[in-house]
């Protein structure tokens, strides 16, 4: 597994081993949420699958994978955190 950083994300690669083969997985993570993702394809090695992951995940938040997408975990969660809370208390008064 490993994990690599792209545009405020982080792409974590999930390959599995099946048979004499791997698939490719991948999570990607923003804000303290997270999305999974897989394709069907085969690869010859565990090298091969974490760069196919990797690519993957870049491709999703580019917004070139038609059907899938990040929006989701794309922004800031709504809601104030306490950081914020106190940031705004402590500039009202």
């Amino acid at each position: 597994m490993t994990t690599t950083a792209y545009k405020g994300f982080e792409i974590i690669a999930r390959p599995s081993r099946l048979g004499p083969s791997w698939t490719v997985g991948v999570e990607i993570r923003r804000c303290g949420r997270a999305r999974s993702f897989s394709i069907g394809g085969r690869y010859q090695t565990e090298a091969d699958a974490n760069v196919q992951c990797r690519d993957l995940g870049q491709r999703i938040i580019d917004g070139n994978v038609p059907g899938w997408s990040v929006d989701g975990i794309r922004h800031e969660r709504a809601g104030l955190s306490i950081t914020r809370v106190l940031q705004n208390f402590l500039h009202s008064r």
